[in-house]
C-alpha cells in the first residue's frame, strides 16, 4: 500500500548501485518453466523529510522478491548500501539493477535494513533503536494483480515510510524507535541523481554511451553496466564547471576509462536518459577535486570569504576527509573558505565564474564543495563550488519550512514563522516572521494524494509549510518572495468508525494527531472528515475506493492513518487514506 509521508513524492541525493545478478541465499521464486528468460527489475529508493532532523541515513542490507506460496528469490543486494533518506529532494536513488531475476509471478517485496543513524536539526546525533529490522510491501499492478516479471524491464520504487517508521521511544524522551514501513510502486519512470561510472564503450552516431557503473567507496565487487543517452541541452560538463556547447562535443572529448556522474532518468526499457553529465577530475586523487563533500550551507561571512556547511555526504575522497571530518568539534559541520580562484558554478546551467560566491547562494542552500585537500586547520579552501542541486536550493530557490501563524493579509500575502531550527533563523538573518506576497502568482499546493492546487484565500494558520523562493530585507521584517509553496497536510491516526457513501465522509476516533490540519485545533475523539474527489484511498487488500473502506466496517478494528487539512468552507477534507 502507498506510504503516507508527511511531505511531498520524494526523491533522491545518493551514491548509487548497479547490480549484474542476484546475489546471497535463498530458494528459487518464480512460476514460469526453467527455461523461461529471466527477468529485469530495477529498484529505487525514495521517502520525503521528517520534521525535527536533518539526517537520517539507513542502512539496506537485503532485498527479496517472494511468490503467493513463500518462496523467495536470493538477495538482490550484493553489498549492502547505505543512504540519507532526508536528501530525497527531487530525486529517486538507484538501489538495484538485476537483470537475472527468475522469470515469474511475485506477490511481495522484502526489505531489511541494518544500521539506521539520525542527526538532529544542530547536526547532534539522536538515540535510534531497530525495533523492526524487515518488513513486507505488496507487488502488485492495476487492479491489485501480482505483478508477472517477465523478458521486459520492470522499475519498482520502493517508498521508505520515515513518518511511520520512526516513533520517539516513549520511555526515554529524546530517544527514537525504528520499526522499518514502506511501499512498493511500479507505475514510476524512476528519475536519478549522480550515479558514478566508468565509461567503457562510446556510439558518437548514436549520442550514447555504456558506463560501469561504479560504487562510493564502501561498497566493492562489479555493479552491472548501464547504457546513457545524451542530447544538445543536458547539462554536459568538466568536473570543474565548464560545460559543453552541444552532445557531439562532449562525446567528443570523453575517453573511455573516464569516470562520470549521471543524472536523469531510467526508461522503460532499462536505457538511462540523461539530463545532467559531469566528468571528474582527470587527475584523480591527485587532482584539485580530489575531495567532493555535499552539504548545506549553515552561515556565512561575505567579508572574510568564509561559510559553514553542514555535511551531509562525502561524495568523494572518503578515506581523506573522514579524519578530518572525526577530529573536527563537531564532526557534522566544516568551516570552508573560497578566494579568487575558487571555480563556481550551477547545477544544470551555463552559469559559472570565480572570485566570490554569487549572490544566489543564500544560507539554508544545498551545495557540492570541492577540495583539493583538507590539511592544516579550518576553513578549508574549496576549489570548486557548485550550488543550486538539492533539497535546499533548486530552480524554485531556498526552501524555507516554517508555519503559518497570519492570514488576514489574504488573498495578497501571508506571514510564515520560520522553524527554529532553519539555518536563516540560527544565523540570524531572520529574527521575527516574515511576510510571503503572493503576487507572483506562485505554485500552491497540497503535499497530499494527488497534491490539489489550493486558493491563496484557502490556506489557514497553523499550517505546516514549505516555501520556495529569495528571501531578502531586514531581520525583523525580512519578505520571502515564493515560486512555489507547498503546504504540508495535517496527519492523523485513528479508528474507522463510520463511512457515509451518499454525503461521501468517514468518522475517525482520533488516537493520535501527528500534524494540525490548519485553524482550530482538530478535535479529540470522534471526528467526520469528508473525502476530496480524487483523493487517494487504499486499503491493505488493494481497495482504493471509499465503498472498499466500508466493507471494512463489521469485521474488526479499522486502523488508518490520514492526511488532509482544514478547508474554509468543506470543513476538515480527507486527501489521503490508507488502511494502517
Amino acid at each position: 500500500m502507498k506510504s503516507i509521508h508527511p511531505s511531498f513524492f520524494v526523491l533522491f541525493l545518493g551514491l548509487l548501485l548497479l547490480l549484474p545478478a542476484c546475489g546471497g541465499s535463498g530458494s528459487a521464486a518464480g512460476t514460469s518453466d526453467s527455461d523461461s528468460a529471466p527477468a529485469a527489475v530495477g529498484f529505487t529508493v525514495e521517502d520525503a523529510p521528517v520534521d525535527g532532523f536533518s539526517n537520517v541515513t539507513i542502512e539496506l542490507t537485503d532485498l527479496r522478491l517472494l511468490t503467493q506460496s513463500g518462496d523467495r528469490t536470493a538477495n538482490l543486494l550484493a553489498a549492502p548500501r547505505s543512504f540519507d533518506f532526508l536528501g530525497l529532494s527531487l530525486k529517486q536513488a538507484l538501489l538495484a539493477l538485476a537483470p537475472s531475476v527468475p522469470a515469474g509471478t511475485y506477490h511481495t517485496v522484502e526489505l531489511t535494513v541494518g544500521a539506521v543513524e539520525i542527526l538532529d536539526t544542530l547536526a547532534a546525533p539522536v538515540t535510534v533503536t531497530v525495533t523492526q529490522a524487515t518488513s513486507q510491501a505488496s507487488l502488485t499492478a492495476g487492479g491489485g494483480n501480482p505483478l508477472v516479471f517477465a523478458d521486459a524491464f520492470t522499475p519498482c520504487s520502493l517508498d521508505i515510510d520515515l513518518d511511520g517508521s520512526l516513533q520517539e521511544d516513549p520511555g526515554q524522551a529524546g530517544t527514537f524507535l525504528f520499526g522499518l514501513k514502506f511501499s512498493a510502486n511500479t507505475s514510476i519512470a524512476p528519475a536519478l541523481d549522480e550515479i558514478r561510472g566508468e565509461v567503457t564503450q562510446i556510439e558518437a552516431s548514436r549520442s550514447r554511451f555504456t558506463m560501469r557503473v561504479i560504487g562510493d567507496g564502501s561498497s566493492t565487487g562489479g555493479f552491472g553496466s548501464m547504457e546513457v543517452v545524451v542530447n544538445d541541452g543536458d547539462f554536459l560538463a568538466h568536473d570543474d564547471g565548464r560545460t559543453f556547447a552541444t552532445a557531439a562535443a562532449f562525446l567528443d572529448e570523453l575517453d573511455l576509462g573516464e569516470v562520470v556522474q549521471v543524472s536523469g532518468v531510467l526508461q522503460s526499457n532499462g536505457v538511462f536518459l540523461a539530463s545532467r553529465v559531469v566528468e571528474e577530475d582527470d587527475d584523480g586523487l591527485s587532482g584539485s577535486n580530489r575531495i567532493e563533500i555535499e552539504g548545506i550551507v549553515r552561515s556565512m561571512d561575505t567579508v572574510t570569504r568564509t561559510f559553514v556547511l553542514q555535511v551531509m555526504e562525502i561524495e568523494k575522497g572518503a578515506s581523506a576527509a573522514a579524519p578530518v571530518l572525526a577530529a573536527q568539534a563537531n564532526p557534522n559541520l566544516l568551516s570552508v573558505s573560497y578566494n579568487s580562484s575558487t571555480f563556481v558554478f550551477a547545477d544544470d546551467s551555463n552559469s559559472s565564474g570565480t572570485g566570490i560566491i554569487p549572490q544566489s547562494v543564500q544560507v539554508g542552500m544545498e551545495v557540492d564543495v570541492r577540495f583539493a585537500e583538507l590539511s592544516g586547520s579550518a576553513p578549508y579552501l574549496a576549489s570548486s563550488l557548485e550550488i543550486g542541486d538539492g533539497r535546499s536550493g533548486s530552480d524554485d530557490g531556498v526552501e524555507y519550512e516554517g508555519i503559518c501563524t497570519d492570514i488576514s493579509g489574504l488573498p495578497q500575502e501571508f506571514m510564515l514563522t520560520l522553524d527554529q531550527s532553519e539555518s536563516a533563523w540560527i544565523s540570524g538573518l531572520v529574527t521575527a516572521p516574515v511576510r510571503v506576497p503572493l503576487a507572483s502568482a506562485p505554485r500552491i499546493f497540497l503535499d497530499a494524494g494527488p497534491e490539489p492546487s489550493l486558493e491563496a484565500n484557502e490556506l489557514q494558520e497553523n499550517l505546516k509549510m514549505k516555501v520556495y523562493g529569495d528571501l531578502s530585507g531586514p531581520v525583523a521584517s525580512a519578505t520571502l518572495v515564493p515560486t512555489t509553496v507547498k503546504v504540508k497536510p495535517g496527519e492523523l491516526e485513528g479508528f474507522l468508525t463510520a463511512v457515509d457513501l451518499q454525503s461521501n465522509t468517514m468518522t475517525i476516533t482520533v488516537t493520535k494527531v501527528k500534524r494540525a490540519f490548519g485553524g482550530a485545533p482538530t478535535p479529540a475523539g470522534s471526528v467526520v472528515f469528508q473525502v476530496a474527489p480524487g483523493a487517494e484511498l487504499e486499503t491493505d487488500q488493494g481497495g482504493r475506493a471509499l465503498v472498499d473502506f466500508a466493507s471494512l466496517l463489521g469485521s474488526g478494528t479499522v486502523e488508518v492513518r490520514l492526511e488532509g487539512m482544514r478547508h474554509p468552507v468543506n470543513g476538515l477534507t480527507a486527501w489521503e487514506v490508507e488502511e494502517d
